[in-house]
């Protein structure tokens, strides 16, 4: 069977046709896709406005993505994004990791429950190290007031066993620490 002209011509337009037809069906397909958008699009766009990024490329080169990563980031698929790139984002997006976390509602990840319970135990942690500095002060400022009265008493008996003929036991407050502590210096000489 010998194919003539007519007969390729008709073929290759048939291919030609099919061809334009799948075409013509992945941009429906792939327009119907975009236009309707990734389940968190609008409030990306909410938030990278707010700071200052114009477009998901700028986006996805601040953040140091992959395009995967943006695009399951945009489709609320953050399950299988590690820690790391979420905080990035949030970084990036000048918001809480808390609050990206709510709104992605992103809390199944493993890594991400194990990062939120560390996160609660150290803030918990924080409190005490926080009361553990007051009680600290509390303690710092008793310690000094103790101080102050031993110091008191030592230069009244001092005031009372040595006689300092340039001052009196009336001013005895006024003495400065560098003469209090020449005082027992001139004891040991006399």
């Amino acid at each position: 069977m010998i194919l003539n002209t007519s007969t390729l011509a008709i073929a290759v337009l048939v291919i030609l046709v099919i061809l334009a037809s799948a075409i013509a069906f992945l941009r429906w397909l792939l327009s119907t896709i975009y236009a309707k958008g990734n389940l968190y699009d609008s409030l990306l766009y909410e938030w990278m406005n707010k700071a200052n990024i114009p477009n998901w490329q700028a986006l996805q080169q601040k953040a140091g993505l992959s395009s995967v990563a943006l695009w399951r980031l945009k489709d609320g698929e953050t399950t299988n994004s590690n820690f790391g790139e979420l905080s990035q984002i949030a970084t990036v997006l000048s918001i809480p990791i808390a609050e990206l976390l709510e709104k992605l509602a992103s809390l199944k990840n493993l890594e991400l429950e194990a990062r939120c319970l560390e996160c609660t135990q150290l803030k918990s942690q924080l409190q005490q190290v926080f009361q553990e500095k007051l009680a600290l002060h509390s303690e710092g400022w008793r310690l000094h007031q103790e101080l102050q009265q031993q110091r008191l008493g030592r230069v009244l008996k001092l005031c009372g066993s040595t006689s300092l003929v340039y001052r009196s036991c009336n001013d005895v407050n006024q003495i400065s620490e560098k003469e209090l502590f020449a005082l027992p210096r001139l004891t040991k000489r006399s």
